[in-house]
């Protein structure tokens, strides 16, 4: 069995496609959180974390939400915004995942890591967030992150900051965000303070 050492050509080609990995989720996050910053120009503040029932039982991602800023308008009204993601007609959408959320460039892919926090994140479950309640700083909160674990894109999910799950594609120790100023960064996934980046008024200190 050999070794693929440091400065072998294995090892170059390795640095090369996480190098390659990193610019493709930077890019992506890059676009994702113009569309989010589009939105709240828009409509006074980020999306709500989930278009929810009258009931506020959540319906669809924030991701759908933010379609008609993505140049993807005629994809946001075939959608059945009263009801589940789950529903017959929009499982009839899920194949047509916006390039944007792909987390490679692929087609047929209907599963993203490009994930929000709600419950004092970026996001609130049901109702718009302006970014100037953002106390903490815009440019030091998570707007959307890299997750190692995917989800159906049209699925309403959010991401807890006191439970914060394995950031990053695997394997590499970094992961991508956009932040609340529409900057995209690398940052390590075993960053202590970690919880303060994903929080939007914590008021904790946090490492430049």
């Amino acid at each position: 069995m050999s070794n693929i050492r440091n400065g072998s050509p294995g090892a170059a080609v390795m640095a090369s496609r996480g190098a390659g990995d990193r610019a493709f989720n930077q890019n992506q996050l890059r676009a994702i959180g113009r569309a989010m910053q589009m939105y709240s120009d828009a409509e006074g503040g980020l999306p709500a974390a989930a278009l929810c029932d009258p009931s506020g039982k959540p319906l669809l991602s924030w991701r759908v939400a933010i379609l008609p800023y993505l140049e993807q308008d005629n994809l946001y009204k075939q959608f059945h915004l009263n009801e589940p993601w789950d529903s017959p007609h929009n499982l009839t959408l899920l194949p047509l995942m916006p390039k944007f959320f792909s987390p490679r460039n692929q087609s047929g892919e209907t599963i993203t890591p490009y994930r929000a926090f709600a419950n004092g994140g970026a996001l609130e479950l049901n109702r718009k967030t302006p970014i100037t309640s953002f106390s903490d700083g815009a440019s030091n909160t998570f707007l959307v992150v890299e997750t190692f674990d995917t989800v159906e894109w049209t699925k309403p999910d959010s991401l807890d900051p006191n439970n914060i799950p394995v950031l990053g594609s695997g394997g590499k120790g970094q992961f991508s965000a956009v932040l609340g100023d529409g900057s995209v960064r690398s940052f390590p996934s075993n960053m202590p303070d970690i919880k303060a980046w994903a929080t939007r008024a914590g008021g904790e200190s946090i490492t430049p």
